[in-house]
């Protein structure tokens, strides 16, 4: 059953703002309240295989996110921040043999990441630090090789689930917010049976976001 990109964005959504609501129901967890916002952003996604091929060049590429957030409530020092967004990350794969060729992937995921949130409580901006694991669902892959009658080199069966480690710094106000994030796979995003070898990401992101509730 294929399942619309659309459709896993819009349970994502429902689950995390339910999810802020049920906690205020029942009394907050660890500074959870419902702090609910949008955001937004753009960074540069590097690709490294192991083993490495001196035909092979995987270069940096700009990606970008979108979705939802819910943070602790302004006076918690301490509390989770999670997210669902919809994260596009691009790889470009330059192979120098014969024949010389680019290969341009595309890839959408549905990231969730389960962060720690450790913030000041000064009045006006406070500046806050995150870390923790980020799950990511693959909802669909492309990919589009110049000259088209080349074959590349690698290709490369996606793994339907990355497991990421995220850690970031920022800052926000009453309305709007600010961060900076590297995530990093801890396991392979991708292998490649040819060479029994493994593909693994790295993502540095800047994103705004503002509060809608």
């Amino acid at each position: 059953m294929r399942i619309s990109t659309f459709a896993i964005i819009g349970l994502a959504f429902s689950a995390v703002t339910a999810f802020p609501n049920d906690c205020a129901a029942q009394g907050s967890f660890a500074g959870i309240s419902d702090r609910l916002g949008l955001k937004a952003g753009a960074g540069i996604t590097s690709w490294t295989r192991t083993p490495e091929s001196p035909l092979v060049e995987l270069k940096q590429t700009i990606g970008a996110v979108f979705g939802v957030f819910v943070v602790p409530k302004p006076r918690a020092p301490i509390g989770f921040q999670i997210e669902a967004l919809l994260a596009i990350k691009r790889a470009r794969q330059v192979y120098s043999g014969s024949i010389v060729s680019t290969t341009s992937y595309s890839r959408r995921y549905l990231d969730v990441p389960i962060l720690l949130r450790v913030a000041s409580t000064s009045p006006g901006m406070q500046g806050y630090l995150v870390v923790g694991p980020s799950l990511g669902l693959l909802l669909s892959s492309g990919q589009h090789t110049e000259p088209e009658s080349h074959t590349p080199f690698i290709e490369v069966p996606m793994n339907p689930l990355d497991i990421g480690l995220a850690i970031g710094i920022g800052g926000k106000t009453a309305r709007y917010t600010v961060e900076g994030r590297y995530t990093a796979s801890l396991r392979a995003a991708g292998e490649y049976h040819a060479e029994n070898g493994t593909v693994k990401n790295r993502a540095l992101m800047l994103s705004l976001g503002f509060f809608i509730h």
